[in-house]
């Protein structure tokens, strides 16, 4: 994604890989902590490798972001992106965002 601007294929991907109601509840469940996949799949009762391929589909759009601490891998949100892509967005649709107030 380059410097916070988004071609109308990267937007596509973005919204595909939200299109799946878990990743939603997962990006909301990032948005207040960093959690590793341990956690995130124990949160949403599945297996580990299901909770790593939500992890690894929103990482591959830059939704999140990963570090390694030791032997975890920890997830945290690109709020960064993601404000970026909605202000894009309201921009798109000519959408004054004070005006949402």
């Amino acid at each position: 994604m380059n410097d916070m601007h988004f071609n109308l294929r990267e937007k596509a991907r973005i919204f595909k890989a939200l299109s799946e109601e878990r990743r939603l509840e997962i990006l909301r469940y990032l948005s207040n902590k960093e959690f590793c996949v341990g956690d995130v799949a124990q949160n949403f009762n599945m297996s580990a490798s299901v909770a790593s391929h939500h992890l690894k589909v929103l990482e591959s759009v830059h939704l999140i972001t990963r570090r390694k601490e030791g032997r975890n891998v920890i997830f945290k949100v690109n709020s960064k992106l993601l404000k970026g892509l909605f202000e894009e967005i309201f921009e798109f649709l000519e959408i004054n965002i004070e005006d949402l107030n």
